[in-house]
């Protein structure tokens, strides 16, 4: 079943698979669930871990862009601007979890010497696995301990995915602990540009129903034009007005399937002033008309 990513206006994803009494999620998912092998830029509060089952999956991280092989896996850190998307056209299958800091904080000394050294520090962008080495191997075979478990039929199977995510966060400390020194806080040398990035894109997710122009997007970073098209490309690999577009019309994919609006009234909803307009980028980007995409996907 397709993952629908959605975003909050402040880039936040909302996580709509949180297993009951956790703040965990665990899903099974490839990438042609997702438009265009893509998903969306986005950050949010969860730690997210990516373990490759087959194939192989570019993900950008703070525009650094890191190939994930087969077997490998990713660890993000929180608040990390990050996708995943195919570089070749070709599909992959992955575990995707996620894990809310807060399921640590059930005592304040122990969150703050062995998670906040970790989720604040901003030198901590992610942690590449690779499966050839032992302690990352130890460390993936969790990753797939975790999913065995979700899609077992144990009643409260809840308690035991504690067990495995204690487990798994112990790793990661003993891990990070070697390169990184974890003692201090480290909440400083956050990258300007990519704070300037953070609060573009997020004006853009608030703005997307009004007139935005390149200049607006610009100013919306404190930026001259130029900066702000170098900054989406090294973050994004999109220009602004792409990465705009490219919303917009996943909020028009949204609506068109979760709304009884006509197609005029979608366009205009969803930002675009000009039902042609709207109707010729949707077509280039999916192959279909809007009222051809409604029809085949209104009653899933």
């Amino acid at each position: 079943m397709k993952r629908k990513l959605q975003i909050m206006h402040d880039l936040f994803e909302i996580v709509q698979s949180y297993e009951p009494y956790t703040k965990i999620a665990i899903q099974e998912n490839k990438l042609s669930y997702f438009d265009n092998l893509k998903a969306l830029c986005h950050w949010h509060d969860d730690i997210e871990i990516i373990y490759i089952l087959k194939g192989k999956m570019n993900f950008y991280v703070n525009g650094k862009n890191i190939l994930i092989h087969e077997h490998d896996g990713l660890i993000i850190n929180s608040k990390q601007m990050h996708y995943g998307y195919s570089e070749q056209g070709l599909d992959c299958e992955f575990i995707c979890i996620l894990i809310h800091p807060i399921i640590f904080n059930y005592n304040n000394d122990f969150f703050n010497h062995f998670v906040k050294t970790i989720i604040s520090n901003n030198q901590i962008e992610y942690l590449y696995l690779n499966n050839n080495n032992l302690n990352d191997h130890h460390l993936l075979l969790l990753f797939n301990k975790l999913l065995l478990l979700y899609k077992s039929s144990i009643s409260e199977k809840e308690i035991l995915y504690y067990s495995i995510i204690f487990k798994i966060w112990h790793k990661f400390y003993t891990i990070l602990k070697k390169n990184f020194n974890l003692s201090e806080l480290n909440s400083s040398n956050i990258s300007n540009d990519l704070i300037i990035q953070k609060n573009m894109t997020a004006y853009i997710y608030k703005n997307y129903t009004q007139n935005i122009s390149l200049n607006d997007i610009a100013e919306s970073g404190n930026v001259c034009r130029s900066k702000c098209c170098k900054l989406f490309k090294k973050y994004l690999n999109q220009t602004p007005i792409d990465f705009l577009n490219t919303y917009r019309l996943e909020i028009s994919k949204s609506l068109l399937i979760n709304s009884n609006l006509n197609i005029t009234e979608i366009a205009l909803n969803s930002g675009f002033n000009h039902l042609s307009y709207f109707s010729k980028l949707f077509y280039q980007k999916y192959n279909f008309t809007p009222k051809e995409y409604r029809k085949l996907n209104k009653n899933k």
